[in-house]
């Protein structure tokens, strides 16, 4: 029974926790990244982007350290913290190099979503990957607040944005970019209540 389980799940790995890097050491330095992204001031995103470098040079396959620089990127490119021109070129140039790794990657796609709406205003290509990484894993809240918040914002789509953050609210209630993000969405839709 133990070996009929087994091959069932083998045969199909889409949903299953995928294994991103067989390094340890790799994960731990993303970890890191991720816990000063997710503080985002500028000291803790250079240091997020610093540990995903260091990542990526333990493990040049790791895609997610890819796509998690991209959003670092991306998040200095909204914030005062660097001229777009600095950052947004370097983000999409890491979500580009994960998506190569992994095709598959909705955080890549994501990443790249963001990047081409934040710079080029390639609304088409931007909705095209967001979509793709909503397809991919409708469960990542930060694909929703960045789709809300850099697509259907600037798209004139205030109850859809709304929508989307809520969403990004519900999956990760206690993310403090989530929150901060669907407050002001609430406020570009004049739902001021």
């Amino acid at each position: 029974l133990t070996q009929k389980m087994q091959l069932r799940l083998e045969g199909n790995e889409r949903g299953i926790a995928k294994k991103y890097t067989t390094s340890n050491d790799a994960y731990q330095l993303y970890l890191k990244g991720r816990y000063h992204w997710s503080r985002r001031t500028k000291e803790d995103i250079l240091k997020a982007i610093e540990n995903y470098k260091k990542a990526i040079d333990l493990d040049p396959t790791f895609a997610l350290a890819y796509a998690a620089t991209a959003e670092a990127y991306n998040s200095m490119g909204k914030n005062p913290d660097a001229p777009p021109k600095d950052c947004i070129p370097l983000a999409k140039q890491a979500a580009t190099r994960a998506l190569e790794i992994d095709p598959m990657l909705p955080q890549a796609h994501s990443a790249l979503a963001d990047s081409l709406a934040l710079y080029d205003w390639d609304w088409a290509e931007s909705e095209r990957h967001f979509k793709k990484a909503l397809e991919l894993d409708p469960n990542i809240s930060y694909t929703y607040v960045a789709y809300g918040g850099s697509y259907l914002e600037p798209m004139g789509k205030p109850d859809e944005a709304v929508a989307a953050l809520e969403r990004a609210v519900a999956i990760e209630p206690l993310a403090m970019i989530d929150n901060c993000i669907l407050t002001t969405t609430y406020i570009y839709a004049r739902k001021y209540d």
